[in-house]
């Protein structure tokens, strides 16, 4: 199963995206963040269900520095999956640029 995850609030320049990495590595959970021009951060997740479940739930927490108010979590179906978005690792992808 593939989680595309948005998540708002005070979540860019706290360590939020390394945050993220370890709470993935330490689930099994591949996948990738990074930081988008918006002010949120994008994560991409792939695992079991219940795992990518309480994945959610830390992210939610956030890192100390951090202050989460929002986490948008939408289930991708096969359609909607892009070979972008699969990975056999959990990355931290450049922050996302300005579409010129």
């Amino acid at each position: 199963m593939v989680y595309h995850i948005f998540v708002s609030g005070r979540v860019q320049g706290v360590g939020y995206r390394r945050f993220a990495q370890k709470r993935a590595s330490a689930l099994q959970i591949a996948g990738w963040a990074r930081n988008r021009i918006d002010g949120r951060v994008e994560v991409v997740a792939q695992g079991e269900e219940a795992i990518l479940d309480a994945y959610c739930e830390e992210l939610r927490k956030g890192p100390v520095f951090s202050q989460v108010h929002d986490v948008i979590v939408r289930a991708l179906t096969e359609e909607q999956i892009t070979q972008e978005m699969l990975t056999s690792s959990f990355e931290i992808k450049p922050d996302m640029e300005m579409e010129r």
